[in-house]
């Protein structure tokens, strides 16, 4: 969750500063936002088997799904939602203006 956390907070500032820097943007940020919306990615999967592996571990232990656990899923699931627009909208901005994809 740490390294979620610490790698979408770096996106966003990429982001950040691609948007606001046109010059920037336009030239050697793309292949920055592409690295740091990858490693997003990652951070995601591994939480993803994390969370997968504690819910197993309750599961099989006859636990069920906990009140803390619920409460967690819920934010785990919205930190992944929000690091997954991230890494869209990075994306979309790492390609070079007048791909096939931004035509439309």
């Amino acid at each position: 969750l740490k390294d979620f956390c610490a790698d979408t907070a770096n996106l966003i500032f990429a982001i950040m500063i691609h948007v606001v820097d046109l010059k920037h943007s336009m030239v050697d940020g793309r292949e920055d936002l592409e690295e740091l919306a990858e490693r997003v990615t990652r951070a995601q999967k591994n939480m993803a088997e994390k969370w997968t592996m504690a819910r197993r571990e309750n599961t099989e232990a006859g636990l069920g799904l906990q009140k803390d656990l619920r409460t967690e899923n819920f934010f785990i699931c919205t930190l992944s939602r929000i690091g997954s627009e991230l890494v869209n909208f990075a994306r979309s901005e790492a390609e070079p203006v007048g791909s096939s994809s931004k035509v439309g």
